[in-house]
């Protein structure tokens, strides 16, 4: 597995642990999730960050609003694998405790 592969996969499951982790909210800002990414220390280059969005639509674990992505909203499947409760192929899997 090559090192990019690692790395989007990782940057998956901070977008949907950021999702699923924003008190009382089924949506989120792009620009606000876009600046939460940067403060958790994930720093995907724009057009990165994008395409992983992209993914996850593709795979309906979120869906994207507007002409421009301006809403990124978690569904129920992204929630679930934003918990753990299943594992998705293309998303980094739960890191075992030390």
């Amino acid at each position: 597995m090559s090192l990019q592969t690692i790395q989007n996969q990782s940057v998956r499951r901070a977008i949907l642990k950021l999702l699923a982790d924003f008190p009382g909210q089924s949506s989120v800002d792009y620009d606000l999730l876009r600046g939460l990414e940067i403060a958790e220390g994930l720093k995907p280059p724009f057009d990165n960050f994008s395409e992983q969005l992209t993914w996850l639509e593709s795979n309906g674990l979120v869906l994207l609003e507007g002409a421009v992505i301006n809403t990124v909203i978690l569904t129920q499947a992204g929630l679930d694998v934003a918990h753990y409760k299943t594992e998705f192929g293309g998303v980094a899997k739960k890191r075992p405790e030390c």
